[in-house]
C-alpha cells in the first residue's frame, strides 16, 4: 500500500513540476518580448535625444556667439551637419563646423513640416538659427522600423526645441497684431 501511495506522489510531482516548468517558460517569454519592446523605444530616444540636444545647443551657440549656424538635414537618409554660416567675404572651404557630420540611426524623419504647412518627405532642407531665433518653424515627425513615433519641433517664436510622444502642432502666426489696437 505504501508502494501505491509513493506512485501517485511521484507522479503528481512529476505533473507539477511540468506545469511549473511551463509557467516559467511563458513568464520568460512575456518578459522578453516587453524588454525588447524597451529597449527598441530606449535605442529611439537616445537617438533622438542627440539630435534635439544638437538642435538645442545650436541655437545657444547662435545665442551666445550672436553669429548665425545653418542645419542641414538630409530628409531621406537622416544625416545632419551643423556649420556657422559663413560670412560673404569667407570662402566656402572655411566653413566652421559645430557638428560634424550625423545620422540618426534607429529613427528616420517621416515627414519634415515647415511653419507654411508645406510639407518634404525627401531631399536637403536648410534651418537657421541665429541671435534672434530659428529662422522659421519646423515640426520633425519621426518615426522607426517598430513603427514608434516621435515629434520634434523647433518653435520661431521661441526660439525652443520641444519633444514629444504626442503629436505636435506649429503655433499659428498670426499676420497684422496691433498691441494698441483692440479686436
Amino acid at each position: 500500500m505504501k508502494l501505491r501511495t509513493h506512485r501517485k506522489i511521484v507522479g503528481s510531482t512529476l505533473v507539477e513540476m511540468v506545469l511549473a516548468i511551463l509557467i516559467v517558460a511563458l513568464l520568460i517569454g512575456f518578459i522578453s518580448v516587453n524588454v525588447e519592446g524597451i529597449l527598441r523605444g530606449s535605442r529611439m530616444d537616445r537617438d533622438i535625444s542627440q539630435f534635439v540636444n544638437a538642435l538645442r545647443r545650436t541655437a545657444e551657440q547662435a545665442i551666445l556667439t550672436r553669429e548665425s549656424y545653418i542645419v542641414l538635414i538630409e530628409v531621406t537618409d537622416g544625416y545632419y551637419q551643423i556649420y556657422r554660416e559663413p560670412s560673404k567675404k569667407e570662402l566656402k572651404e572655411e566653413i566652421e563646423l559645430l557638428f560634424p557630420e550625423q545620422q540618426l540611426l534607429w529613427s528616420y524623419i517621416y515627414e519634415l513640416q515647415d511653419g507654411k504647412g508645406e510639407k518634404q518627405y525627401s531631399g536637403d532642407f536648410r534651418l537657421k538659427a541665429s541671435p534672434s531665433g530659428w529662422s522659421d518653424s519646423v515640426l520633425f515627425t519621426l518615426t522607426d522600423e517598430f513603427d514608434q513615433w516621435r515629434y520634434v519641433r523647433c518653435d520661431h517664436l521661441t526660439g525652443q526645441v520641444h519633444i514629444s510622444r504626442s503629436p505636435l502642432a506649429l503655433p499659428e502666426v498670426r499676420e497684422n497684431v496691433s498691441m494698441s489696437e483692440p479686436r
